[in-house]
């Protein structure tokens, strides 16, 4: 009977072991010595990024222990990147560099990733679904779509950028795109995007909801197209962009506003300088502007409606 009873337990702790194995870690680390087939913990870190996450319940949090190259993520349940800055880069060469793809209520926070496409990467960042995404002092650069693209499909989505540049890629610096029935909301503050194709675009042309975006204390200058640019189709939502406090010079436009009347951008307390045009609207596109912005030495200071300051 004893040796039975004994059978019984330890075949109950083999069975049990595969699942004590496969459990995840709320915190792991990368280390650009590390393996993936590590259990990514603090003493045994992983390599790469895809290799942490798999490891990384939900809600938990990813640290980079030391510089190195990470590779591309894609990112499927709300989770933390943590780099001190310098450290940590992605490398996406005919890729994206990060996809998220979460659910409806995950929350993915990025803070101090570099991501660099050699002109030939899609997209440095590309949002398909989730709750929200934060980038904190990221980096993307020579990507040859996009730098950030967000993209959701349905639902509210959230997207807020903080002290970060994203500039030298072929695409737009930050697009915000919704698609289906989505409403995108967006922050972006203390950013540069410059040497784009456009600095920053809202486009709700694809969707029924809105794409609604806020550029406080920025900088988008030297882009191809524009600093800060509106695209609406009429029908669908509404493309909204307000700029304050911000520096849109040496674009073609300082700011487009095109497409529709719900193709709409404001602008205050800020200066648009050394552009072919300052202010151009175009096919019903609006653009409005208080008497506090200052517009100069552009090649034509353009078309808008002037605001009175409050």
């Amino acid at each position: 009977m004893k040796s039975l009873l004994k059978f019984v337990v330890m075949a109950v702790a083999i069975g049990a072991m595969p699942q004590l194995a496969a459990a995840q870690a709320t915190r792991t680390w990368v280390s650009g010595v590390g393996d993936d087939a590590n259990p990514c913990s603090r003493t045994a870190p992983c390599k790469t990024f895809a290799g942490a996450i798999s490891k990384t319940a939900a809600g938990g949090q990813i640290n980079v222990l030391d510089p190195g190259g990470y590779g591309s993520v894609t990112i499927t349940k709300a989770i933390a990147i943590i780099a001190p800055e310098g450290t940590a880069g992605i490398t996406n060469t005919g890729t994206s560099g990060i996809i998220v793809n979460a659910g409806a209520n995950d929350a993915v926070y990025i803070r101090g990733i570099e991501i660099m496409g050699s002109k030939t990467g899609t997209y440095g960042v590309r949002f398909l679904a989730g709750g929200s995404l934060t980038l904190d002092s990221v980096i993307v650069r020579a990507q040859g779509g996009p730098g950030v693209f967000f993209a959701p499909s349905s639902g509210v989505a959230k997207l807020a950028i903080d002290n970060s540049t994203i500039s030298d890629n072929v695409g737009i610096g930050v697009h915000v795109a919704p698609t289906g029935s989505a409403t995108a909301v967006a922050s972006i503050s203390n950013s540069f995007m410059n040497n784009n194709q456009a600095g920053v675009r809202s486009d709700a042309s694809a969707s029924s909801g809105n794409a609604v975006v806020s550029v406080g204390r920025s900088e988008m200058s030297n882009n191809v197209v524009a600093g800060a640019a509106a695209f609406d189709t009429a029908g669908g939502g509404s493309s909204i962009l307000a700029v304050n406090q911000s520096i849109m010079s040496n674009n073609n436009f300082g700011a487009a506003s095109n497409g529709s009347a719900q193709a709409l951008i404001t602008v205050a307390g800020s200066t648009v300088v050394g552009n072919t045009t300052g202010f151009h609207e175009v096919s019903g596109g609006q653009i409005f502007s208080n008497s506090n912005s200052l517009l100069n030495n552009n090649g034509s200071d353009g078309t808008w409606t002037v605001l009175p300051p409050k």
